[in-house]
């Protein structure tokens, strides 16, 4: 039987991606490219935020999916910059609706919430 293909890898940075010098080994490296070369989504979860993600991204020869400040901004970087585009509360309501009846959408107590899709 073969095995089922891999979807999505989310990563920690800091004590798991990163090794004891903070930098990516470079087997880590080549395996994560690889998989995202087969379509897989890679996520990188840190409590830093996305500026300070600059040098790991530099490690690494492709762009993953950021979840920063521990959960706080999700966004996914381009080749120039890190990039925000905010979304309305309106907008991540309408998002909600795909949801179950019985789930609930809690939104930040800003006007805005900034995502990146």
């Amino acid at each position: 039987m073969s095995q089922p293909k891999i979807r999505l890898i989310a990563i920690d940075v800091d004590g798991t991606l990163l090794n004891g010098r903070h930098r990516v080994e470079p087997a880590v490296a080549a395996a994560l490219k690889e998989q995202h070369g087969r379509g897989t989504k890679i996520v990188l979860a840190t409590a830093r935020g996305p500026q300070l993600m600059a040098a790991v991204l530099a490690e690494l020869d492709f762009l993953p999916l950021l979840i920063c400040f521990s959960g706080a901004w999700i966004g996914q970087p381009d080749s120039q910059s890190l990039q925000q585009k905010p979304f309305h509360q309106i907008a991540l309501g309408r998002r909600s609706s795909e949801a179950s009846d019985h789930s609930r959408l809690v939104l930040p107590s800003r006007t805005e919430c900034l995502l990146s899709l």
